[in-house]
Formats: C-alpha cells, sequence, structure tokens
C-alpha cells in the first residue's frame, strides 16, 4: 500500500500537476478570450502577442498531455488504480481542443511537441521563454509549421468557447481529485 501512494505521489508531482496547470492556463485563456476582449485589448497595445501567447496556451496543454501518451503515464495509472484512471481520459485536452478549433492530428501533435524538450528518457514542457525563442528561430520553422494552427484559432467562432471552457473545467476537477490523497482531507499529494 505504501508503494502504490508513493508512486502515485510521485506521478501527481512529476506529470498530473504540470497537467492541471497547463489546463487552468488554457481555460484562463479562452475565458479571457470568450468573456472578456483580452484580443481585442492585447492586440490594441502589443500587435502580435495575442497569437504566439494562445499557440503557448493550447500547446503546453496539448504537450502535457502528449507526455502523458509518451511516458506511459496512463499504463501507469491504471495499474495502480484503475478507478482513478477512469477520472483521466485519454486525449480529453486534444478533444476539448479539436472541438473548438478543428485541428488535423498532425497539426495538434506538431503544436504539442513544440513546447516539448527531450532529455534522456523524459519529456519537459518548456517554458514561455523557451517557447518564444524556438517560434522566432527560423532554424525550427514553427510559423510555418504551425500556419493552419494560427489560422484556425484566429477565426474560431464564439460559440465554441462554451463547449470548451465546459470539457476543460470537466478535465480540472478531475485533475485535482487524482492530485489529492486520499484520506488526506484535501491536501495535495507532494
Amino acid at each position: 500500500m505504501a508503494l502504490l501512494q508513493d508512486r502515485r505521489r510521485i506521478l501527481a508531482r512529476r506529470y498530473l500537476f504540470q497537467l492541471g496547470d497547463a489546463v487552468d492556463s488554457l481555460q484562463h485563456r479562452v475565458d479571457n478570450w470568450a468573456h472578456r476582449g483580452g484580443l481585442e485589448f492585447s492586440e490594441g497595445r502589443f500587435p502580435g502577442y495575442w497569437e504566439v501567447t494562445s499557440l503557448y496556451a493550447v500547446a503546453r496543454a496539448l504537450g502535457a498531455e502528449r507526455i502523458l501518451d509518451l511516458e506511459g503515464v496512463y499504463v501507469e495509472l491504471q495499474a495502480i488504480s484503475p478507478d482513478e484512471a477512469a477520472k483521466l481520459p485519454r486525449r480529453a485536452v486534444e478533444q476539448a481542443v479539436t472541438k473548438a478549433f478543428g485541428f488535423f492530428r498532425y497539426h495538434r501533435m506538431a503544436l504539442a511537441e513544440a513546447v516539448l524538450s527531450r532529455s534522456g528518457d523524459e519529456f519537459r514542457l518548456l517554458i514561455y521563454s523557451e517557447f518564444l525563442r524556438r517560434y522566432e528561430d527560423p532554424e525550427w520553422n514553427l510559423k510555418s509549421l504551425l500556419e493552419p494552427v494560427r489560422h484556425a484559432l484566429s477565426s474560431v467562432q464564439k460559440d465554441r468557447f462554451e463547449t470548451l471552457e465546459q470539457s476543460l473545467a470537466g478535465l480540472s476537477t478531475s485533475i485535482a481529485d487524482l492530485t489529492t490523497s486520499p484520506g488526506a482531507n484535501g491536501v495535495v499529494a507532494t
């Protein structure tokens, strides 16, 4: 039992917290986009800011989820606790983003992998400044590679945001449930 709890804490700390943070950031971006005029405000002050930060917010959520696949976290969760694993459906971010923006599979993968860095057998998410350098670097060719994604983000219809907000909220709740120790009265597993 203690070994399972230790493994659960490791998964929460290494993977689920960063997925939760990325999903929460995307939720805030969508809320700002749909309800608070963030696009118009930011473009009026800093042209280009909205596009690159929106790409990063979506990419980070997709990237955090991609790491779960690449490093076998879903399999590990299933082995530790099938009931808990059911709380985190595979590709939930990907499905929510696809419904909202209509990205093709490899556009989603390119976007997710644009924020990933590999060190040995492990992946990590890029911080914003690293992503920005990569995005601006012609060798990465991200501006051209992500053109279909940029187009989809700029032409999204506002009615798609409600479904995306609901999907992200449900996923955020599931992640919060998974990162809370059972019987710990709401204390986060660390």
